[in-house]
């Protein structure tokens, strides 16, 4: 997972399109797919002892994952817009405030060992 603090988008906003680019680490090869899911259990800070407690919303968006990686390039996933919007659509976001924090959930088999 991974969870972006003090976001500042006020509730009621419309998202139409979302990204997050990484920047490749090594080289790898071997295509993977991987399911992202948004996070909707308002603004709750997760680490390795309460990850279990995640409630995903009902919309995730697959990420289709290039064949090879090479080091240093950037590499972005599949629009996650409505994963976005559905966060800051729930009830527990508080327009109010510039320290939301947005989580999103990655499930799937890389394929690497």
């Amino acid at each position: 997972w991974l969870t972006f603090e003090g976001v500042g988008v006020p509730a009621g906003a419309t998202i139409d399109k979302a990204f997050i680019r990484f920047t490749a680490s090594s080289n790898e090869s071997g295509a993977f797919s991987l399911n992202i899911h948004s996070v909707i259990n308002g603004n709750q800070n997760f680490d390795c002892g309460n990850q279990g407690t995640m409630t995903y919303g009902t919309e995730y968006a697959v990420w289709n994952i290039e064949p090879s990686w090479t080091t240093s390039f950037t590499y972005e996933t599949s629009n996650i817009g409505c994963l976005i919007q559905e966060i800051i659509d729930a009830e527990s976001w508080d327009s109010e405030s510039f320290s939301n924090s947005l989580t999103l959930a990655f499930e799937g088999d890389t394929g690497y060992s």
